[in-house]
């Protein structure tokens, strides 16, 4: 997973945990930490794409709606990918999958730990 930006080249750290540990946000870097489950990264409407840029090149922006928030941009565009990998399915189609199914493709997840993905 990475996405590059004008002023930054993004590279999240991903992966199963037991528990969730305390996050700590860096003022500098970070404005709002968003704790989500991803069963409601999947829900029907919370994603949706949008073309900006000018008609000679289109370009995807992503969107993640949630009940007070909207994720968008770089966030998205590393959710939209984390998802697709997940699941292993196109974003566009995520909305169509039952997230209690939810595994990562090859692995399977304990019940215990399935909203605890990070």
């Amino acid at each position: 997973l990475t996405t590059v930006t004008r002023r930054a080249y993004i590279v999240p750290q991903v992966g199963i945990v037991e528990r969730l540990p305390e996050l700590r946000a860096n003022p500098v870097e970070v404005d709002q930490l968003l704790d989500v489950p991803v069963a409601e990264l999947l829900s029907p409407g919370v994603f949706r794409e949008e073309q900006w840029g000018n008609r000679a090149q289109p370009r995807p922006i992503y969107f993640f709606e949630l009940e007070d928030n909207t994720v968008w941009g770089a966030t998205a565009a590393l959710l939209r990918q984390a998802l697709s990998l997940l699941v292993g399915a196109d974003p566009g189609t995520l909305a169509d999958l039952d997230p209690a199914r939810l595994e990562p493709k090859g692995y399977r997840i304990d019940p215990r730990y399935r909203n605890n993905v990070v």
